[in-house]
């Protein structure tokens, strides 16, 4: 089986998304030899890299200036909408190239990658709830795009039973798409 995961976040500072995001895949790709994983980065790659972490050998030139690019976007906020744009045209492009088994994506919103199932995972909705916890930008994007690209998920998985139960009474989807781990 072929395995998309979204690793834009780990072109960043690493968060609690970008340090689950790197554990998950690389505790995937030990225990499980029998499928073959892609990692995105904004390009498809066989390969795990995290620039963000000084330990990290795998690292390349394309890495390296996809970190140096996001950099320059996060301390230049008043680029991030047209950025935005450009990265939601280019990561529909980037979709068509190749089609894949499953999506996983780590980080709330899944991206237009193509795939027969897609599997995203909500850590928490306090960009719902508490909007005064996060950044500006993020909470310009997310009721934005939330609802809509969540939808296309196939299973929803969710940090807690707490989370999971929001989830449902948001969304107002079927119990069994919405799972905890």
């Amino acid at each position: 089986m072929d395995i998309v995961i979204n690793t834009i976040p780990l072109l960043s500072r690493l968060t609690g998304v970008g340090n689950c995001i790197y554990h998950t895949a690389r505790a995937l790709l030990e225990a499980d030899p029998h499928n073959r994983y892609w990692f995105y980065y904004g390009y498809f790659s066989d390969r795990l890299i995290c620039p963000a972490r000084p330990d990290e050998k795998s690292r390349g030139a394309v890495s390296d200036a996809l970190h140096t690019a996001k950099g320059f976007i996060d301390r230049h906020p008043a680029l991030r909408g047209v950025i935005r744009d450009i990265q939601h045209a280019y990561h529909r492009l980037a979709a068509g190239t190749l089609s894949f088994d499953l999506y996983y994506e780590p980080n709330y919103i899944p991206l237009d990658l193509s795939a027969r199932k897609v599997v995203t995972t909500v850590h928490d909705l306090s960009f719902i709830f508490h909007p005064e916890w996060h950044p500006k930008d993020r909470i310009e994007v997310f009721p934005q795009h939330f609802r809509q690209r969540i939808a296309r998920s196939d299973v929803i998985t969710a940090d807690s039973e707490f989370t999971r139960g929001e989830l449902l009474e948001l969304l107002k989807i079927e119990e069994s798409r919405v799972r905890v781990v």
